[in-house]
């Protein structure tokens, strides 16, 4: 499973998030090389989570391009050193689409992505390499504004 955290500006993200998201991207990436960039099941129109949520951004490399830079700029401002990026010489053309995300694709991440903070049985999320209340960080999700990517 691949999570790409859509419209959700990765500054409110935690940091196990961030990092998870970096790695995360360039799983559908390898995905596709590793099937010789084809795609062997229906490309789903919108946006999900579960069966075929992979398939859906296998056409939209530029947007996980543009992501990807997004999120590994905000591992710099934390002090992190990601070490994954995408190659976009080494992608067909007909896979660099670009996407941009609706209020109500973000809101499908960020609902699970704070469900899944609330089943925690640790109270805290690191934050900026700092502990912060699950409560505040999932208001920073819920609450953030639609981000470009």
């Amino acid at each position: 499973m691949s999570r790409v955290n859509v419209g959700v500006n990765p500054k409110y993200l935690a940091d196990q998030h961030l990092v998870a998201e970096s790695v995360e991207i360039t799983m559908i990436i390898g995905s596709l090389k590793a099937n010789n960039f084809l795609i062997k099941s229906a490309i789903p129109t919108d946006f999900k989570l579960g069966k075929g949520h992979m398939n859906f951004f296998k056409k939209k490399i530029t947007y996980l391009y543009n992501r990807l830079k997004e999120v590994n700029k905000e591992m710099i401002n934390r002090g992190f050193n990601p070490g994954t990026n995408i190659q976009l010489q080494d992608i067909p053309e007909e896979f660099k689409n670009d996407w941009q995300p609706s209020q109500v694709d973000s809101n499908i991440i960020r609902n699970r992505i704070c469900e899944k903070i609330v089943k925690k049985k640790n109270k805290f999320c690191r934050y900026y390499k700092e502990n912060l209340d699950n409560n505040k960080l999932t208001k920073l999700i819920k609450n953030g504004e639609l981000y470009f990517v």
